[in-house]
């Protein structure tokens, strides 16, 4: 049952256009802790607002980061961002084309379950452990109806 309720959370809000991540280090703590998941909406630029939590890659090799905005530059498209935890403003400015969208909601420490299930080879393992779950209840399921 736990497994089911682990694959709803990941599932369901992917399938409302969200992009889940993990919080993995304590820039933004208090607001979001090590383990937590958040959930992430693409937002157009004029949508995100000064104090919004925004999820953004800060290199060329897909590392991402979640701050908030506390400034934007209309005219270049960029953010100010800082880590709640963090006693100064980022060095660099986030582009919009760098961002992956606004947090929207978050669920604390699950990020520690949910993580490895997230990952190509936990949709795998998963996908494996229900359809052996079917084919062991269909089992179940012949050998009471025959006796066997």
């Amino acid at each position: 049952m736990a497994l089911i309720a682990a694959v709803a959370v990941v599932s369901i809000p992917q399938f409302m256009g969200a992009k889940l991540y993990t919080i993995l280090t304590k820039s933004m703590s208090p607001t979001y802790n090590i383990g937590d998941i958040v959930y992430v909406f693409h937002t157009e630029y004029d949508d995100v607002k000064l104090g919004d939590k925004i999820t953004y890659f800060i290199n060329s090799q897909g590392t991402v980061v979640t701050h908030r905005v506390i400034g934007k530059n209309e005219e270049k498209q960029e953010f100010v961002t800082k880590g709640d935890n963090n006693k100064k403003a980022d060095i660099c400015p986030v582009k919009y084309s760098n961002v992956i969208g606004v947090v929207k909601f978050h669920i604390p420490k699950i990020g520690v379950i949910i993580q490895p299930i997230a990952s190509d080879g936990g949709k795998l393992a998963v996908s494996c452990a229900i359809g052996v779950c079917i084919i062991l209840m269909n089992l179940i399921s012949y050998l009471v109806k025959t006796g066997g």
